[in-house]
């Protein structure tokens, strides 16, 4: 037992001792959508291993109806999946720099058929787990060796996308098994510590966010920042169009001409000064900068609306030099899936029905995770 584990004690230095290369697509995955084969493979709320369940039934009880009109014990069984993960080095929620806390987030949609693929409902579960520095210490090495066998391994300066490697092997691979029973060994109910929640009525133009500290089994709803409530409200006057007719109750404080915009896009564009859009364009692009702005210090709808607003600013005035408010980072920032944007669309990773969305704020995050990452001892 004792050579067995100075060997696995001195393979883990050898590998530690050369530098690892991380691409945006190492520390943040866009799952694939799932065949229909496939779907018993994803991750679930009663997927589990020592930590236990990744959602507890008793935990899931307390939250408010999410999705109408579709059973809430339903979703739990069958629909509820994990369809992106995040591995943070470094989770700051303090409005100002400081100790921050390492994380396996995971965003979670309801998923269901239609036209025998696969598709989503405009709902979503964000799932936070700690981990102790000993903890990320271990799982980065796994990660690690696992990331290793990868038949696409060159992916240090990709673009984050849809997870190259799980698009080429699939959900029956050696790689997504051996990925997901590390993920489960290292989260469960033990160490869930925060939850968040997207919820959508059934015409699909009102959306209530929310949040919740999680100890002992224990909700406790959060305090959103930049309203000092404990949930916020977003509601669109028309749908199916890539202009905004977005209203947010209630408005974030020193945000008035950005809400504005928000309200009546088309005739903002139409009729406003360039100062007056360069004002909003400088306020989305600060609140997806993380050197500017954390959990702490924006509001949900605020972050959440922020691709919409970009899209639309960048598309109706390409001339303009957009580049030099934005977020710089060492990473290759082209967002991949920002060709398009309904007004309406507010996530930020995952699926607004089949079509897959990252927000800029997503990939600016991963970028400085990266670098967190490279720069801590857990490469050398």
């Amino acid at each position: 037992m004792k050579i067995i584990l100075l060997f696995i004690f001195f393979y883990y230095q050898i590998l530690l001792a050369t530098p690892i290369s991380w691409g945006l697509n190492d520390l943040t995955h866009l799952l694939p959508l799932p065949k229909s084969d496939e779907v018993s493979l994803l991750l679930g709320p009663q997927s589990k291993e020592g930590k236990g369940e990744l959602i507890p039934l008793e935990i899931y009880k307390r939250l408010p109806t999410i999705v109408p009109r579709i059973s809430p014990e339903q979703l739990y069984q069958h629909a509820w999946k994990v369809i992106a993960l995040r591995f943070d080095p470094c989770f700051n929620d303090l409005p100002a720099p400081g100790k921050c806390q390492a994380q396996i987030r995971m965003v979670w949609q309801p998923l269901f058929f239609k036209n025998y693929s696969s598709s989503t409902i405009d709902a979503s579960i964000h799932t936070f787990y700690n981990l102790s520095p000993q903890e990320w210490l271990e799982f980065i090495q796994k990660y690690a060796l696992i990331k290793q066998t990868k038949v696409r391994n060159n992916l240090g300066q990709e673009p984050l996308q849809i997870s190259p490697t799980l698009l080429q092997m699939g959900y029956k691979s050696d790689y997504w098994q051996k990925l997901s029973h590390l993920i489960l060994k290292f989260t469960g109910q033990k160490n869930l510590s925060r939850l968040t929640i997207m919820t959508v009525n059934p015409v699909g133009n009102l959306w209530v966010f929310a949040g919740y500290k999680v100890t002992d089994g224990f909700l406790t709803l959060l305090t959103i920042p930049g309203i000092d409530k404990k949930s916020q409200a977003v509601s669109s006057r028309t749908l199916g169009s890539i202009e905004t007719t977005i209203n947010i109750n209630p408005d974030p404080q020193g945000q008035n001409i950005y809400m504005q915009f928000l309200a009546g896009s088309s005739n903002a564009k139409k009729t406003w000064t360039p100062e007056q859009i360069l004002a909003v364009g400088k306020t989305s692009l600060s609140l997806e900068n993380p050197n500017f702005h954390n959990s702490a210090t924006v509001s949900c709808a605020s972050c959440h609306t922020t691709r919409s607003v970009n899209i639309l600013l960048k598309n109706s005035f390409p001339n303009w030099d957009w580049k030099k408010i934005s977020y710089t980072g060492n990473s290759n920032l082209k967002n991949t899936t920002a060709q398009f944007s309904l007004g309406e669309s507010l996530r930020m990773l995952g699926y607004f029905g089949q079509t897959p969305i990252i927000s800029d704020r997503v990939i600016n995050e991963t970028d400085v995770s990266i670098r967190q990452l490279s720069h801590s001892r857990y490469l050398h």
